[in-house]
């Protein structure tokens, strides 16, 4: 879809980057500071994203890209399904539809953490271990339950002691 959009506004596509929507903050963090390293370095003048909460759902990024556009009056940055193209002399309108979409995606992740730290929580308050398996240990079904329970791997549990000792 992106490439699409690209052929039909006449711009070149120089790199491609994904990142996964369940993708770690710092993982996501990381790509965004490498889009824009890129950006400055090869001199590009478009950041195409499918929407504004595949650019950014933080308000550092959303800093670091107003700070981008501001840099040259060339630069522009398109969010397709969202219908918005900011760039240096944007419209205040299309500045405030870009804040309140950043702001709803930090919303949207700030919530999902807490509802991860909740359901967490909620294992603990049951007696239930709230991650995956830790080294020496496996998942196992749980009799009677849907729930998994940890044990020990007998197979790799030795290993893990022998390091140890």
């Amino acid at each position: 879809m992106l490439t699409e959009y690209a052929q039909r506004n006449d711009l070149i596509v120089k790199h491609k980057f994904a990142v996964s929507e369940t993708g770690s903050k710092k993982e996501q963090r990381k790509v965004f500071n490498q889009v824009l390293k890129l950006a400055v370095q090869d001199k590009i003048d478009a950041l195409i994203f499918e929407k504004v909460d595949r650019v950014t759902r933080n308000l550092h990024s959303s800093v670091d890209i107003y700070d981008w556009l501001e840099a040259d009056e060339n630069r522009q940055l398109h969010c397709v399904k969202d219908s918005l193209i900011l760039h240096k002399f944007s419209k205040s309108q299309d500045k405030l539809n870009w804040d309140i979409k950043v702001a709803m995606a930090k919303n949207y992740a700030d919530n999902l953490s807490e509802e991860v730290r909740k359901g967490k929580a909620e294992k603990i308050a049951q007696g239930w271990y709230p991650g995956p398996a830790l080294l020496g240990y496996k998942s196992v079904d749980a009799l009677g339950s849907k729930r998994k329970i940890q044990v020990i791997d007998t197979e790799k549990a030795p290993f893990v002691k022998r390091c140890f000792e």
